[in-house]
Parts: C-alpha cells; structure tokens; sequence
C-alpha cells in the first residue's frame, strides 16, 4: 500500500510541474515590460495626466499588462501557440 501512496504522490508532484511550466508563457523580461507598461499607462490615466477618452482608455488599459505581467501568462500567447519563454 505504501507504493501505491508513493506512486500517487509521484504523479501528483509530476502534474503539478507540467502544468506550472505550461501556464507561465513569458518570460522575464517581457513580464518586467508589461508592468511598467501597466503602471504607466495607470498613472497617466488615473492621475489626470492624459484626460479624456485617452485618459480613460488608458485607465482600465493599464490593468490588462499589469496583471497580464504580474501572472505570467497571457492569453493572446496562448491563442497563438506563442511563448517568449524558454520551455525547460
């Protein structure tokens, strides 16, 4: 019974890694990009800098690179088959 709980465990640590390495489609510095991208086009937005339709644009915009960059994966990429990361 103890290699059976063993053998379970094995496969649940191994599926856990492949779908971590599958979900991350970015890499480092493209991560980096897109949150300074985001908090750019955040504060140009909420802090009045660009006002009007730009402005608002930009405010609800910025939330989609941010959080895009701060999770790693990005669902155009996956669409497309794409990755800026180097599969290990």
């Amino acid at each position: 019974m103890a290699s059976r709980a063993g053998a379970v465990t094995l496969l649940t640590i191994h599926a856990t890694e492949v779908m971590h390495m599958s979900f991350i489609n970015e890499a480092g510095w493209d991560r980096a990009l897109r949150v300074i991208v985001g908090v750019v086009l955040l504060y140009l937005g909420w802090a009045g800098v660009v006002t009007g339709t730009l402005g608002t644009v930009f405010k609800y915009l910025g939330f989609l690179p941010l959080v895009t960059g701060l999770v790693g994966w990005c669902p155009a990429y996956a669409l497309l088959r794409m990755r800026t990361n180097k599969v290990e």
